[in-house]
């Protein structure tokens, strides 16, 4: 997860990118922070993060402004305003923000509200550039990947398939944040699409057969309690 934070009180940085740590080391969710303490314009650069903290009120300068043109953009970045007061708190639903929070924060309701935030994302929204020229795919629309023969195939929601030559290892790094796992040598599966599991298979919603093999078997089971634990 991408996240930025745009604070004029570092202070409030320092103790949001604390919280923030300790979901990364909770959620097993990969979080990189970049915080800055100026108003910035708005550019696409602000498109590749994918959650935004952001004061309302940034060195006497107002951020809804910025949220707004955020929010014309891209519909699935999370915006969070994190406030002194309520002061704002009409202007950021106008700017269509997802969460509004008061400081000092109370860390159960910051935990709750971000985290559901951060799987909400990743579950529904996060995608994954598979080619150079910038294709990307939702992950929910991911069913398994699978190794042929030096070829890394994609296999989609609908029945589509994509081929790449870019080694598993690789996709593994970049979706480990989401709710995949690995049963055998040969795919790494996502748990959304699975249709039903034993001790020894699974069966994913085109009902392919993916076998589990003794040696992914207990990391592919703790993998799997991890996600329905998160699903509840």
């Amino acid at each position: 997860m991408n996240i930025l934070i745009i604070d004029d009180n570092k202070h409030d940085t320092a103790v949001l990118k604390k919280l923030l740590k300790q979901i990364e080391q909770k959620e097993r969710i990969r979080i990189t922070v970049e915080t800055s303490d100026i108003l910035p314009a708005y550019s696409k650069d602000l498109r590749e993060f994918h959650m935004i903290f952001m004061n309302p009120m940034i060195n006497g300068a107002e951020s809804i402004d910025l949220a707004c043109k955020i929010r014309k953009y891209d519909n699935n970045v999370s915006i969070i305003f994190t406030a002194d007061n309520l002061d704002y708190a009409q202007k950021g639903y106008y700017a269509n923000a997802n969460r509004y929070l008061l400081k000092p924060y109370d860390e159960s309701t910051f935990f709750n509200e971000v985290i559901n935030l951060f799987w909400s994302f990743i579950y529904v929204h996060k995608s994954i550039r598979i080619f150079k020229d910038e294709f990307e795919i939702p992950i929910h629309k991911i069913m398994y990947i699978e190794v042929n023969h030096r070829k890394t195939c994609f296999y989609l929601m609908g029945g589509d398939k994509k081929v790449t030559y870019r080694p598993l290892s690789d996709w593994i790094k970049l979706l480990e944040d989401a709710p995949f796992s690995r049963p055998c040598r040969a795919f790494y599966i996502n748990f959304s699409n699975v249709k039903s599991i034993t001790q020894y298979g699974i069966i994913m919603r085109d009902e392919k057969y993916i076998p589990i093999t003794k040696s992914y078997q207990d990391r592919f089971f703790s993998d799997l309690l991890f996600y329905r634990n998160r699903c509840r």
